[in-house]
């Protein structure tokens, strides 16, 4: 990414607390401060001149395969191969279209066909398309969204060939688009309408790096330019707004008071774990005064928002389950 401080600085900001994305996640620690779990991720910490030109933040097929497994083994982290991947956003394919899903039967029929494409164009049902809201649950490097490389490999795919949800609406963009103005109108909307969100910030700042270049790579492919430094930074405030840090059972920002970070080598999740529950001890509830009533607990973890770009404003996630 080459366009500096001012757009890394965007993607790391929480927009519901106002602060960065934390790191969430105890892999770090041994760096020493500004790397616990509940720390927020600063520039500082992960950009090479202030860290001896080491990489701290990698994608999951850079790492090694001990820290892979450490990975899936505490944080169940498993990520989605590309082909199974393409067959589901397919699936996805099929419902806007109205047909029964055949992403794993009929892979010449199914998904984002040419002749489908051809029928987008018919009474403006290209700018529905477009506008069709989507969302991946627990992200990781967002491969449902877009696909600017082959996350089994590393390998870079080219944009024509790429899978994701939002490489398929920027497709579409290109084909119903005349100028590059329209082009961006639309392709801002198709950003608009792509979601996604994630407990770690590792993970959580490389998807969001990976649309972010994923939108440069398509306005490069269809206009031969990549974004001016305004339209840049516009294009990070929107991703960062879609693609939040969330604890999925809670609906709300990591926190330790409500979610612990475990650090035990062989701890598991119990039923306690998964209902909310947590041990109290004096470190997060005071103690019974002499009447027996207790003092306020610690403040809960912020209920996440995120924003409602047609209708200009944020709600929080937890409002859309209803």
């Amino acid at each position: 990414m080459s366009y500096g401080l001012d757009v890394l600085s965007c993607l790391l900001v929480d927009r519901t607390t106002k602060k960065n994305i934390l790191w969430a996640d105890n892999e770090y620690v041994m760096r020493g401060k500004g790397y616990e779990p509940y720390d927020e991720i600063a520039p500082d910490l992960i950009l090479p001149k202030f860290t001896s030109n080491e990489r701290i933040i990698e994608p999951r097929v850079a790492k090694s395969a001990y820290a892979q497994a450490w990975r899936t083994k505490q944080k169940a982290e498993v990520f989605t191969p590309p082909w199974l991947c393409r067959r589901m956003v397919d699936c996805l394919d099929d419902a806007f279209f109205g047909d029964e899903p055949a992403g794993f039967t009929d892979e010449l029929n199914s998904g984002l066909t040419e002749e489908r494409i051809a029928k987008l164009g018919n009474d403006g049902l290209w700018k529905k398309y477009v506008d069709n809201r989507l969302l991946e649950i627990t992200c990781g490097e967002a491969p449902y969204v877009c696909s600017p490389y082959d996350t089994t490999t590393g390998d870079y795919v080219p944009v024509a060939e790429r899978i994701g949800f939002l490489d398929r609406k920027l497709r579409v963009v290109k084909r119903c688009t005349d100028t590059c103005e329209d082009w961006y109108k639309w392709s801002v909307r198709a950003l608009q309408s792509s979601y996604g969100y994630e407990f770690q910030g590792d993970n959580l700042l490389i998807a969001r790096i990976n649309v972010f270049n994923t939108f440069c790579d398509h306005m490069n492919d269809a206009w031969n330019r990549g974004p001016t430094e305004k339209e840049a930074r516009c294009i990070a405030r929107i991703i960062s707004w879609n693609f939040w840090q969330m604890d999925g059972l809670r609906c709300c920002v990591p926190s330790e008071w409500d979610v612990p970070i475990e650090t035990e080598e062989d701890s598991q999740m119990s039923m306690f774990d998964i209902e909310g529950f947590m041990v109290e001890d004096k470190s997060v509830t005071e103690d019974i005064d002499e009447k027996g009533q207790g003092q306020e607990r610690m403040p809960s973890a912020q209920k996440c928002l995120i924003f409602d770009w047609r209708a200009r404003k944020p709600q929080t996630y937890e409002s859309l389950k209803g």
